[in-house]
């Protein structure tokens, strides 16, 4: 068994295989935990607040109550945007799966900047800006110079330009903020 916990990085998995091998011991129970942890993991995705896969995080740094929204967190399983007060408090969510506006497909990187959000919505190809209460304002996918594959993180600078990594094509493209 010390052998398979350095290769299993993840406990559960580790009592799951102890306890698979003692099963024909204890009849029924390898089969409770392994429908517990199944069905805690895969029925929870629709609990507002809770995320299954947080990919990028962004910050209000002008919150300065601790009502205000303050940090906004993309789960890209859920394909939504959670928003959470500065003690860490759940406020509301946006987004949906999908291709249309305000949906995503596997939202990834975020900035806040400007009181705007930028996601990084990776499988549309695009980048979508929102306003600090998740209303869809635009986006941008490309033109005939710069087309969007699989935008993974979305970052601006002091100046406005904005940073954009692009997974398909390997290589980082700089926007100015028009």
């Amino acid at each position: 068994i010390k052998n398979t916990m350095k290769i299993i990085e993840k406990p559960i998995f580790v009592l799951l295989l102890f306890i698979s091998l003692i099963s024909p011991l204890y009849s029924g129970v390898s089969d409770e935990i392994y429908l517990k942890y199944y069905t805690d993991r895969y029925t929870w995705r629709d609990i507002p607040g809770k995320f299954v896969q947080s990919f990028g995080i962004a910050i209000n740094y002008e919150a300065v109550n601790t009502n205000d929204v303050h940090a906004f967190i993309t789960d890209s399983v859920r394909n939504k945007v959670l928003v959470f007060d500065r003690m860490g408090n759940f406020k509301y969510e946006f987004g949906s799966p999908g291709s249309g506006t305000g949906q995503f497909n596997s939202p990834a990187g975020i900035e806040f900047t400007d009181q705007k959000l930028m996601v990084a919505d990776k499988d549309n190809n695009r980048i979508q800006i929102f306003d600090i209460h998740g209303n869809y304002l635009d986006e941008f996918s490309g033109d005939l110079q710069v087309k969007l594959e699989k935008p993974v993180y979305v970052k601006s600078d002091w100046t406005g330009r904005i940073y954009v990594t692009d997974k398909y094509l390997g290589r980082v493209v700089v926007l100015d903020k028009n």
